[in-house]
């Protein structure tokens, strides 16, 4: 009788454990469409255009200029491509880490 006693500690341990040893799926690149509509020192805050899936969470993101990978100077009005991870940080305006932008559309 003891030792069924003993058993049930070191089962309950082992599914314990058993759950900490999956991996952790890879998160997905995603990309959308924004429009800067201010420019900081070292940062932009772009409103995400209509039809977004990220409008879901937020519908301004604050991203580094450090994160524009084609050279371009972003001007309010300017489109952006913006790639990320998947992940948005809860803030307002929201963040995203692991961007890479590329503009789409030149303010005229």
């Amino acid at each position: 009788m003891k030792r069924k006693i003993a058993l049930i500690p070191v089962l309950a341990l082992i599914l314990t454990l058993s759950g900490c040893t999956g991996s952790k799926p890879g998160k997905e690149i995603t990309t959308f469409e924004a429009t800067v509509i201010e420019i900081l020192e070292d940062s932009m805050t772009v409103k995400l255009v209509e039809g977004s899936e990220e409008l879901k969470s937020a519908d301004e993101i604050i991203i580094g200029l450090d994160d524009i990978t084609d050279g371009s100077t972003p001007e309010i009005g300017d489109t952006y491509e913006i790639e990320y991870n998947g992940e948005i940080m809860e803030s307002y305006p929201a963040q995203i880490a692991d961007a890479k932008l590329r503009l789409i559309t030149k303010k005229k």
